[in-house]
């Protein structure tokens, strides 16, 4: 992954190099205050609902996506950058 190429899995189209972030945005901050907000993934079959923590609030990770099918791979590679605003 780190030539920056990625071909997706569906569609065999290669995917698009760019970044996703974990971001607050003012609205929610006006609804729910400071909340730190983090993005898990967990097996569909996971019975003891164990989870893998992908992306930690205000991080920003290297990642893909198609653009035929809309799918996203998020990867743990951090990103130059320690902010972006979207």
């Amino acid at each position: 992954m780190s030539d920056g190429v990625l071909t997706c899995n569906k569609c065999e189209v290669q995917m698009i190099e760019g970044e996703a972030a974990m971001k607050s945005t003012f609205a929610s901050f006006l609804f729910f205050g400071f909340s730190r907000q983090h993005l898990y993934f967990r097996d569909k079959g996971d019975e003891t609902r164990t989870r893998d923590l992908i992306l930690k609030d205000s991080t920003v990770a290297i990642a893909f996506k198609c653009p035929s099918c809309k799918s996203v791979t998020i990867t743990r590679e951090p990103s130059e950058r320690r902010w972006i605003y979207f």
